[in-house]
């Protein structure tokens, strides 16, 4: 190294560093990137940490956009059109570990699968196929194809316990389960525009599932029903 001499009027004097011993293994050291002797590049590091950090931030602040666009869907757009069951789910899943449902016969929800007519049509069709051998059970699949239903449930299973009455009077205890996962989507065919409206929102639900945004979980509602045939 060179350096100056105060004692002798500045004349330059040469020493050499202790680095320079071994300029080769000095260089390969990588002082620019600081390596120190365990080989931890301390840069590196750190700069890694800083973009997994971004990068995690970026996931989180993306996740929680999409949230308040759905949230906002749910309270502007299907609230004031009547689907109030529908934002009620879609705002449940709007968070990372969302509870399961469980809604009774007083729900609203119960009111609008009794008087829908895809559900009747089941209940008709099993007091068909199995009310010639009085008390019975059966269960099959129901796709709700308009109103509040179509943009909530998808295709849902139902179980049924039905109690013969007499005279054409039967009680139907019913429970219908669904998993809210917006990835089963009824088909447009048959369906008005506004119906389809519904589906469009859904196919695009799914890629907020995808990041984590939509997270399902199970809605079971129980119910009972008097059905004269």
């Amino acid at each position: 190294m060179i350096y100056g001499d105060s004692g002798n009027n500045n004349i330059p004097s040469y020493e050499s560093i202790s680095q320079s011993a071994n300029l080769y293994v000095y260089c390969a050291s990588d002082p620019i990137n600081s390596v120190d002797p365990t080989g931890e590049n301390w840069v590196v590091d750190k700069l890694g940490e800083i973009a997994n950090y971004a990068l995690k931030w970026g996931y989180w602040a993306q996740k929680q956009a999409q949230r308040d666009f759905w949230w906002c869907g749910a309270e502007w757009y299907l609230k004031p059109n009547g689907y109030l069951t529908s934002a009620w789910m879609l705002e449940n899943s709007l968070q990372d570990n969302p509870e399961d449902q469980w809604r009774g016969d007083d729900s609203r929800i119960a009111s609008l699968i009794k008087n829908d007519p895809e559900f009747l049509n089941l209940a008709y069709n099993c007091i068909d196929a199995y009310g010639y051998q009085g008390d019975f059970y059966c269960d099959g699949f129901v796709a709700f194809q308009t109103g509040d239903l179509y943009y909530s449930l998808h295709k849902s299973n139902v179980s049924i316990s039905a109690y013969d009455m007499g005279y054409g009077v039967w009680v139907l205890n019913c429970s219908l389960t669904d998993t809210c996962d917006y990835t089963e989507i009824t088909t447009l065919m048959g369906n008005d525009m506004k119906a389809g409206l519904g589906t469009i929102a859904n196919d695009v639900a799914t890629v907020s599932q995808w990041s984590g945004a939509i997270n399902p979980y199970n809605i079971t509602v129980e119910f009972s029903i008097v059905i004269e045939v």
